[in-house]
């Protein structure tokens, strides 16, 4: 997987029609997230977070993942 850093750095630019379609699923991770059950909000959205799949599907994460899974797991035990 790339992220979308890398690939702006080496693009340079990005053809409108491409970066509607990468900002379209963006958008529709960001609304699923945010949806009954989940109710998360994305608080660390950039470049280094957005990856591309093999098949140039984004993908969101978060680069603290894991200290962000630990304190939900200590709020839900409590």
């Amino acid at each position: 997987m790339a992220d979308a850093g890398v690939c702006c750095h080496v693009l340079q630019t990005l053809p409108e029609k491409e970066a509607r379609a990468i900002a379209s699923q963006i958008c529709a991770g960001l609304a699923y997230i945010n949806s009954p059950p989940h109710r998360i909000i994305h608080y660390d959205l950039k470049p280094a977070n957005v990856l591309f799949d093999q098949h140039g599907e984004v993908k969101l994460t978060v680069s603290t993942s894991f200290e962000w899974s630990a304190r939900c797991q200590m709020r839900t035990q409590r």
